[in-house]
């Protein structure tokens, strides 16, 4: 049988795209615990397959009654919502990656590539002007990335022996912006929201990020490549800050930039607790206070080392068209936003067997 790749959480934001681009070059396997609507795929080289991916048993059966050799797998799947709290659906996620690694290393061939997916949210900050390179680990500083450190320490062991590469990544935008912080902090730009005056951190600090798209080639081009070293990171080589992201939604949106003025972080707690009392879905929640005047900007040698590639596209290049895509078509940018899930009461309830551990 012909090798496909496997790619499980493929119905998320991330997933959907990245099933697309590699059915151009390959056959794949899309796994995850909800199919998309039909005629989601207009590649006939995608077969869908709906797969509970924190059930021991379920992995196992798919993989039993489809025992193709597999040329490479791109973990995606996963759970995130912004309460910060415990969650038994990170806990099924972590005890589903044993049979996952299980059913590769039986089906793998000597070229297989098993990519597990990271995040920018499980490294530690810098100060403005340091880059994190590539060896830096993954530390738990709250329960989203305590689960990506969780997870990445179950495959390291897992996959040992095996051509494995963790891709830490940048925040993820598109065109329509679909990167939920990101998001947040524009609405409350283009709304006059109150939070839009007032900043609790240094506004000279900020992010890095990757378009989609280009997150898209770097797992297809890992796909291809020689595993040098065991972890990458994926994103833009300059951090935007806040003060650059504010003042072009300004400008883009009003013509003149506003005024935003720095608050002291007890302040802002204080503000986000009253706020979050009074909106049963307020984004912003007081624990993440501490986190904002964090720097996150990465040093890409290991990447274009083993790539050949880093990302040429920039978030402060793209923000003015992404902001008039926002003015112009306020329904699109809103209808697209607000698909993505960051409340826990967004991921729909499942049947009671899936809070069974497997």
């Amino acid at each position: 049988m012909k090798p496909w790749i496997v790619v499980s959480g493929s119905s998320g934001l991330i997933g959907t795209a990245l099933v697309e681009r590699l059915a151009q070059q390959f056959e794949v396997a899309a796994l995850d615990i909800k199919l998309p609507a039909e005629g989601a795929s207009s590649s006939g080289n995608v077969h869908f397959f709906k797969v509970d991916l924190g059930d021991a048993g379920a992995i196992r059966a798919f993989f039993d009654a489809h025992p193709r050799p597999i040329q490479g797998f791109v973990n995606l799947a996963g759970y995130y919502d912004f309460s910060n709290q415990p969650s038994i659906h990170y806990d099924r996620l972590k005890l589903g990656l044993f049979e996952i690694a299980r059913c590769y290393l039986q089906l793998k061939t000597e070229l297989s590539r098993f990519i597990q997916a990271s995040s920018m949210a499980c490294l530690e900050p810098v100060a403005n002007g340091s880059l994190i390179d590539a060896s830096a680990q993954s530390v738990a500083r709250w329960e989203y990335p305590r689960f990506k450190k969780e997870s990445e320490d179950i495959m390291r062991a897992e996959l040992a022996n095996a051509a494995y590469v963790e891709m830490v990544i940048a925040g993820v935008y598109t065109d329509f912006c679909e990167l939920v912080p990101l998001y947040h902090f524009l609405d409350c730009h283009l709304n006059f929201r109150l939070q839009r005056w007032f900043y609790p951190g240094d506004g000279n600090q900020g992010l890095t990020y990757i378009h989609l798209d280009e997150l898209c080639t770097a797992f297809q081009k890992q796909l291809l490549s020689e595993v040098r070293h065991r972890r990458l990171l994926l994103g833009e080589s300059e951090a935007t800050t806040y003060k650059q992201i504010s003042c072009i939604a300004d400008r883009e949106a009003f013509g003149f930039r506003l005024p935003k003025i720095r608050v002291p972080k007890w302040l802002a707690r204080w503000g986000a607790f009253f706020l979050a009392k009074l909106r049963k879905r307020e984004f912003y929640q007081p624990w993440m206070i501490d986190f904002a005047d964090e720097h996150y900007q990465f040093d890409l040698a290991a990447t274009q080392e083993q790539l050949g590639w880093t990302p040429v596209r920039k978030l402060k290049d793209e923000l003015p068209a992404m902001i008039r895509r926002a003015t112009e078509n306020p329904e699109k940018w809103r209808m697209l936003n607000s698909q993505r899930p960051w409340h826990a009461s967004d991921w729909k309830q499942l049947p009671a067997s899936f809070f069974t551990s497997p």
